[in-house]
């Protein structure tokens, strides 16, 4: 099996609860842990509902931030800004 590749930010940087290395998709690593702790995709929606919450958490208080600058990677002409309204409740 390849190993996934992380982006040249994330490299090493792991997650606070599996210790495995940034890579892409589930193990792409975000600042959504307690006190903005890297955490990986998969710990966050395969570990107990605890992690969600804080995740959620966490994200609120990053879009509460002045000038947060949020990016639509998927969007096919370039990246754009999220607005709060994209993001699920």
């Amino acid at each position: 099996m390849k190993k996934p590749h992380a982006t040249s930010a994330q490299k090493g940087r792991i997650c606070m609860h599996c210790n495995q290395p940034a890579g892409k998709g589930p193990r792409e690593l975000r600042p959504y842990g307690p006190s903005g702790r890297d955490v990986c995709a998969e710990c966050v929606f395969k570990g107990p509902p605890e992690r969600i919450a804080e995740a959620k958490q966490q994200l609120g208080v990053k879009l509460a931030q002045p000038n947060t600058l949020l990016l639509d990677a998927t969007e096919q002409v370039g990246p754009r800004p999220l607005t709060p309204g994209d993001l699920p409740e």
